[in-house]
C-alpha cells in the first residue's frame, strides 16, 4: 500500500479527515517477514532473518533467509514507505518491531540465529532495525516523529525477558 500511487488520494483523505479534528495522523507500518502467511498462501516467496518452515492452518509454510541485497531492498522501502506517508499528510510513522513481525525476527536471538553483520549478537540483531530507521529519517526529515513498536518480553519458553526488552528500547 505505501508504494502504491494510486492509493494517494484516498490516504490524502485519511489523514485530512483526522487532522480536521486536531489529532495527528500516524502510519502503522508492518512487514510479516517468515510470518507473512497470507502473501505465502497467495503463491509468494517469504523471507525472514532465517530459512524456516512453520505450519499454518495445517499447511506448511516455508520462509527464506533475506540475502544481501533484499535486507538493503527492505530497508530502502521503508525510507520511501516512510516518506510516501508523510507526503499522504500523516504526521508519523509507527514502525512494528513486535509480536513476531519481520524487526521483531532480526532482533530476537531465538528467531535471528544468523552469523554475519546481521546477528549472531546484539548489536548485530539491532543493526537491521536501525537501519530502517535510520533511513526512515534521512528520508522524512526532522522534526517528523518515528516510533517503533517492540515486544517488552517474548512470552515463550527461550524467549527474551523485559531486561533484554528494555535493552531493546535503549538502542
Amino acid at each position: 500500500l505505501l508504494d502504491d500511487q494510486g492509493a494517494k488520494p484516498n490516504l490524502n483523505k485519511l489523514s485530512e479527515a483526522i487532522r480536521r479534528h486536531g489529532a495527528v495522523a500516524s502510519m502503522e507500518m508492518s512487514h510479516g517477514g517468515s510470518s507473512a502467511r497470507i502473501s505465502f498462501f497467495q503463491g509468494h516467496k517469504i523471507y525472514g532473518p532465517v530459512e524456516c518452515e512453520t505450519e499454518s492452518f495445517g499447511r506448511k509454510v516455508h520462509a527464506y533467509a533475506m540475502t544481501e541485497e533484499i535486507i538493503e531492498r527492505t530497508i530502502r522501502k521503508h525510507a520511501e514507505a516512510a516518506l510516501f506517508a508523510k507526503q499522504c499528510g500523516f504526521g508519523m510513522v509507527t514502525l512494528h518491531g513486535g509480536h513476531g513481525w519481520l524487526l521483531h525476527q532480526f532482533m530476537s536471538p531465538t528467531l535471528n540465529t544468523r552469523t554475519d553483520q546481521w546477528g549472531g549478537s546484539f548489536e548485530k540483531r539491532m543493526r537491521f532495525p536501525l537501519a530502517c530507521i535510520d533511513a526512515m529519517r534521512k528520508a522524512v526529515g526532522p522534526g517528523f516523529p518515528i516510533e517503533i513498536r517492540i515486544s517488552g518480553s517474548e512470552c515463550y519458553e527461550g524467549g527474551y525477558d523485559i531486561d533484554y526488552g528494555i535493552k531493546i528500547a535503549k538502542a
